[in-house]
């Protein structure tokens, strides 16, 4: 059994709610949905109008490399991030 969760400890950040009705409803790749929901959480951190994620900014975090499997995390990360974008969720470089 996975590990039982307890609960968040300061609130809940928001996630746009057309993520939850015109997103999510046509993800079926787990590793796009970890690559978008990772990536508003990682777009989240910076200030200010330009903000960009790379691949590596995913690596840094233990957590996330945990998520996506540390032995192709980037392989993983990549194929997300490109899905992603493909959808027309994060614009590339």
């Amino acid at each position: 059994m996975p590990n039982r969760f307890t609960g968040f400890e300061s609130g809940i950040e928001s996630i746009p709610s057309q993520f939850f009705s015109e997103l999510l409803p046509n993800i079926d790749d787990m590793d796009e949905l970890k690559a978008t929901l990772f990536g508003f959480y990682l777009l989240n951190q910076f200030e200010g109008d330009a903000r960009y994620i790379l691949v590596d900014d995913f690596l840094e975090a233990e957590t996330i490399r945990l998520a996506f499997g540390n032995d192709d995390a980037r392989g993983r990360i990549e194929s997300g991030m490109k899905k992603a974008v493909e959808r027309g969720v994060f614009l590339p470089l």
